[in-house]
């Protein structure tokens, strides 16, 4: 499939959610400054590791940049959203203690 633009014919390409998500990261320059920590990191010969903080702020400025543009639905911006409630409720569970019976069914 193919776009015509001054009679000039482009490839159309279609992204997955998770492209397109990496292009808006790419574009907010969100993902060059998690990238530029991962390079400090593996110089420092350590296991590179974006900080939940760090990924939290990343997803939240996602989906103010999707809610800012006419192309996303609400599916997109719902999907964003259970992304971030699941980081949060991650976060939440790690902070409980866990009870006798939690550990044993791990």
């Amino acid at each position: 499939m193919s776009v015509l633009l001054n009679n000039l014919a482009f490839p159309l390409v279609l992204l997955t959610e998770e492209e397109l998500i990496e292009e808006i990261l790419l574009t907010e320059g969100v993902l060059q400054q998690a990238q530029e920590d991962i390079e400090e990191n593996s110089s420092e010969g350590e296991e590179a590791s974006i900080s939940v903080k760090l990924g939290r702020e990343a997803l939240m400025m996602a989906k103010k940049f999707l809610e800012q543009r006419e192309f996303t639905t609400e599916n997109d911006i719902r999907y964003m959203r259970n992304i971030i409630q699941r980081l949060d409720e991650s976060v939440e569970r790690s902070k409980r203690q866990t009870s006798l019976i939690e550990y044993i069914n791990q």
